[in-house]
């Protein structure tokens, strides 16, 4: 039985459209993939069957707009007359398989345009006529869609599956850190409730360490939004300073589940226990972290749309020679002569979080760290318990802390700082500056945002969607506020901000939370005061939100000053997944049933199948729906192709001619197109009207589908024209006469083939 032969030369004839060398990656972050683009199978839309050997011998190939990608060869060998509808690639021992179209290496997310030819290649060598046409397609970004078919009008329908693979080796090639925008902020949580926000923790590490002189730092925040903490730090202080961070500034990290509590610690803080521990760089332990965490972004074996949804994004930042820095040692391997330590977990959990607090302590330990080396705040403080600590993980035991290592900083200590447990992301008006002159409600504007009513706190849907990820939160609003200098002396601080009343959204809020805060800039004195509100109908927070202050007690009223407020999420933990995350593999191509993307390029539209892959009926529809023009456009070159079935009275007579073509749309508009024909060969076919046209035609769209999708288009114009259903006349007199002398010798010639056969 004649089969389809559809593996010829080995399957693929791997020919490079376009060198590889070493792919150059484009931001703008992790991870590091290579997309491959595979033909699944192929409808044919038109017979190229021929005399050479009797069937149609086609070479798809594909090229894309990536410098660096590579393009291959597959060949198909096939009998037309045998088939019917799609042809689907298959190993010399029959199993359907997929055949590789195109690959390069990039960054997340892709950005690829990809272009498939299809060549006859019926006689070799290949000349530019055997090129029978191609198309584009743009690949989804996040690969959310893998399916697309591809038409190459009057040709061929083209099935590919497009998937992106993990490149971990590369990983350092797309390793990228996010920057916070200026109206966010993210925090640590504390025990007391009043959370140490990034711009503080820099500024503590500028006033105290920094001014004092330092060897170099080593900083590693495993909680939800550190990467927030990063730029803050980062701005403000110089010297060799490294930060490597769990997750991004605005996602939260990743945790074990319960069972492995107590035996192991998350994969972040593994890694980077791991790595200094063995005198890894704080560089090499950033990309150890981001290629080994499970819940990192090169966890998975293929990706399709949710890389950036359940991931960690490791972020790592340096300053001066912060990259080759390890610990105990200096940016030049040489020994630090003395190290201090802070590790910092605000509220940890029970059991989870104690696990890698126990952990890094050890290992400093283990490192030469001495235990008055060491300064571990977290939770309520020492217990019997847990005596390695030194005291509670609060905002002033901090301060308190980075204060007396001050006294024996100089430029060769070393300072490490690890933080665990939660974080929380804010909005953020840093400048506020607001003074209250009046105890009535009144409304607190916003500064930083140009909008038509600036009374409206906005939040991004980014926020709302952190602000949702747990029921365990408790979101708040944080006012700075500066109170009068007589209440500070008269040490009525805390009466006084007690009869502060937030209105939220018409919703009133009460103070619960009110500390001294230090360091709101970089000068070791009380800058303000914080007063948290909290917000425990989550309800009540929306997209657009009015905020408004009031004042209790008027005999009690003093003007005041409102330096900054913050909208925080409240405490996020992480997130607990299973021991081994289950990662979602695609199934395989045939399985999959979802809407495909359908990139007809001749109108550039976008039509949706329920099929990875077309119907018969669904080509045929895609085809009679596809842009007149374009079809039209490839019968051109049919007709080109095959003049010697044009009579040559006809060539004779009308082979030099310039026609101006009009045709009624199904819509009822008109479509005008032109084309100069010269020697019977149609030289110009284009959008638009002649202005020294020698003829003029006029048809319907119908008429002209119909021609065009005929097995014997000659026919099919003869048919139409005796009709009456296509028109042509000559443009003045002797064009006309030319013309009307043709039509009768036409007539004549159909009758006579047609009495002949």
């Amino acid at each position: 039985m004649r089969g389809i032969v559809l593996l010829i030369t080995s399957a693929i004839l791997l020919v490079s459209l376009a060198g590889v060398g070493n792919a150059e990656y484009d931001p703008p972050g992790p991870p590091a993939v290579e997309v491959r683009v595979w033909l699944l199978s192929f409808t044919p839309l038109d017979n190229f069957d021929d005399g050479w050997n009797g069937k149609s011998d086609i070479r798809f190939e594909a090229t894309g707009n990536a410098k660096d990608g590579r393009g291959y060869y597959t060949y198909f060998e096939y009998d037309h007359d045998t088939i019917s509808g799609k042809i689907v690639p298959k190993s010399k021992e029959g199993k359907e398989v997929m055949q590789i179209l195109y690959k390069v290496r990039e960054c997340w997310p892709v950005d690829l345009e990809i272009e498939i030819k299809a060549t006859d290649v019926d006689n070799p060598p290949v000349d530019p006529d055997d090129y029978l046409g191609s198309a584009k397609f743009t690949v989804d970004k996040t690969l959310k869609k893998r399916f697309y078919s591809v038409v190459i009008p009057g040709k061929f329908v083209v099935n590919v599956y497009v998937e992106a693979v993990p490149v971990k080796e590369d990983s350092d090639k797309c390793s990228y850190f996010f920057d916070q925008p200026e109206t966010k902020s993210s925090s640590i949580v504390t025990k007391s409730g009043a959370n140490i926000y990034d711009f503080e923790l820099a500024n503590m590490l500028k006033m105290w360490i920094a001014e004092k002189g330092f060897a170099n730092m080593l900083i590693f925040f495993q909680q939800c939004f550190g990467g927030g903490m990063t730029d803050d730090i980062l701005k403000r202080i110089d010297g060799d300073v490294a930060v490597v961070s769990a997750a991004k500034h605005d996602e939260v990290a990743y945790g074990y589940n319960e069972s492995s509590v107590g035996v192991k610690v998350d994969p972040f803080s593994r890694e980077v226990i791991e790595g200094l521990k063995s005198g890894k760089s704080a560089k090499e332990i950033a990309r150890d972290v981001e290629k080994k965490d499970e819940y990192g972004v090169y966890a998975n074996k293929r990706y399709n749309g949710y890389v950036d949804e359940r991931s960690e994004h490791t972020q790592y930042k340096a300053k001066g020679e912060g990259d080759k820095v390890r610990l105990g040692k200096n940016a030049d391997g040489s020994e630090v002569k003395s190290k201090h330590a802070i590790v910092f977990a605000g509220d940890p959990d029970d059991t989870y979080d104690w696990t890698e607090v126990k952990g890094f302590v050890d290992m400093l330990k283990g490192q030469g760290f001495s235990d008055e080396d060491i300064v571990v705040l977290a939770g309520s403080g020492r217990s019997a318990a847990r005596p390695y600590v030194d005291g509670p993980g609060t905002k002033q035991a901090l301060w308190n802390a980075i204060k007396d290592l001050s006294g024996k900083m100089n430029k060769d200590e070393q300072f490490v700082i690890f933080v665990t447990d939660h974080g929380n992301l804010e909005k953020t008006e840093k400048a506020l500056d607001l003074l209250i002159n009046d105890p009535v409600k009144q409304p607190v504007p916003v500064k930083n945002e140009e909008l038509e009513n600036e009374d409206v706190w906005i939040l991004d849907e980014d926020f709302l969607e952190v602000l949702n990820t747990t029921d365990d939160n408790v979101p708040y609003i944080s006012l700075m506020i500066l109170p009068p200098t007589e209440i500070i002396e008269e040490d009525l601080t805390y009466e006084f901000l007690g009869n502060v009343t937030l209105h939220l959204n018409e919703f009133e809020l009460e103070p619960e939370i009110i500390e001294p805060v230090y360091a709101l800039d970089e000068l070791p004195d009380l800058d303000a005061y914080e007063v948290v509100f909290p917000i425990y109908d989550e309800g009540i927070l929306g997209r657009e939100n009015v905020i408004e202050l009031s004042f209790d007690q008027p005999e009690m009223f003093r003007p005041f000053t409102v330096e900054m407020l913050l909208i925080s999420t409240g405490s996020i933990p992480r997130v607990i997944d299973a021991e081994k995350p289950v990662v979602e593999e695609p199934p395989r191509p045939e399985l999959v049933l979802e809407l495909t993307p359908v990139f007809d390029v001749a109108n550039e539209t976008l039509i949706l199948s329920d099929s990875p892959i077309l119907s018969e009926d669904e080509i045929s529809e895609l085809i009679a729906s596809g842009d007149l023009f374009a079809l039209m456009v490839e019968k051109k070159d049919w007709y080109n192709n095959n003049t010697h079935l044009v009579p040559g009275f006809v060539k004779d007579w009308l082979g030099n001619t310039r026609v101006n073509v009009e045709i009624l749309m199904d819509d009822g508009s008109v479509m005008d197109i032109y084309m100069v024909v010269e020697n019977a060969y149609i030289n110009e076919f284009e959008k638009g009207k002649l202005n020294d046209a020698t003829a003029r035609a006029s048809l319907s769209e119908e008429t002209v589908r119909r021609i065009i999708s005929s097995d014997d288009p000659v026919a099919e114009v003869q048919k139409a024209y005796s009709n009456g259903e296509i028109q042509y006349s000559g443009v003045g007199f002797v064009e006309s006469v030319k013309v009307e002398v043709v039509k009768v010798i036409v007539k004549i010639y159909f009758i006579i083939s047609d009495l002949l056969g």
